[in-house]
């Protein structure tokens, strides 16, 4: 079996999987709160690697207003036919999710490989649409890991949740948090540990890989103006400074 960063690399070039979960799917995100958030109907569908962490990114992105009990469920979807192949115009980023948001040809030594539109919805417990919005990630290249930056619309100014570190960036709070993320099958039991470390903020469990695997994760999480960032990495093992620089390097981009 292939593992997990080599999957998410090639699921860049194959065909796009439509998510639309519903009532059974259960993916556990326990890396910057002390709460569950629930993406339901996980055994009614096959999530790649890709749309695993697509979903951690939309579920990081919405970290804040979860944080105030306002959401319940972030639903989100995206397109391989979407994929940006090429380095985009802000322009053209602008054209698609309909706002300006920063990013980089090269992000510290890392080069842009691709960009990925998704469409999201934030619901509360009802089922009820909060907010419909697009959101983007930018993809770059490592020699191994995924490094990815997320930006999508920023709402309200809610308690961020669990966080290892808090830095301050020409007026803007950083939030650093690190963790390990454990892609486990749909039918997996949490032990008695997992639960241990979840509460404790070590772990993050997502639920629909074809086997288990377990990776390094760091991500510093910042608003500027109207947009949120998160800048992921899930075992590129990058340097802490050289990492937080490059949250500083988006902030700097025009």
């Amino acid at each position: 079996m292939k593992d997990l960063d080599s999957e998410i690399k090639q699921a860049l070039n194959k065909k796009a999987e439509n998510i639309s979960p519903s009532d059974d799917l259960l993916i556990c995100i326990k890396n910057r709160l002390n709460e569950e958030r629930e993406i339901k109907n996980m055994k009614k569908i096959k999530l790649t690697p890709k749309v695993v962490i697509a979903v951690v990114f939309t579920l990081a992105l919405a970290t804040a207003a979860i944080g105030a009990g306002k959401i319940a469920v972030t639903e989100s979807h995206s397109y391989t036919n979407d994929t940006i192949k090429h380095f985009p115009t802000h322009q053209e980023v602008k054209d698609i999710l309909g706002y300006d948001v920063k990013f980089t040809e090269k992000l510290g030594n890392y080069d842009f490989e691709s960009a990925s539109p998704a469409s999201s919805e934030d619901k509360d417990e009802n089922g009820n649409v909060i907010h419909s919005y697009k959101d983007i990630s930018f993809f770059y290249t490592t020699g191994k890991g995924t490094l990815t930056l997320g930006a999508g619309p920023a709402y309200g100014d809610a308690d961020v949740g669990h966080y290892d570190e808090a830095m301050d960036y020409n007026g803007i709070k950083l939030y650093y948090d690190s963790c390990i993320y454990k892609a486990v099958p749909p039918e997996y039991e949490k032990t008695a540990e997992d639960a241990k470390l979840e509460a404790e903020g070590e772990l993050q469990i997502g639920y629909g890989a074809s086997e288990l695997s377990e990776e390094k994760t760091q991500s510093l999480i910042w608003t500027d103006g109207d947009i949120k960032y998160c800048l992921l990495d899930m075992d590129a093992e990058i340097d802490k400074a050289e990492f937080a620089d490059m949250a500083k390097q988006i902030i700097d981009a025009e």
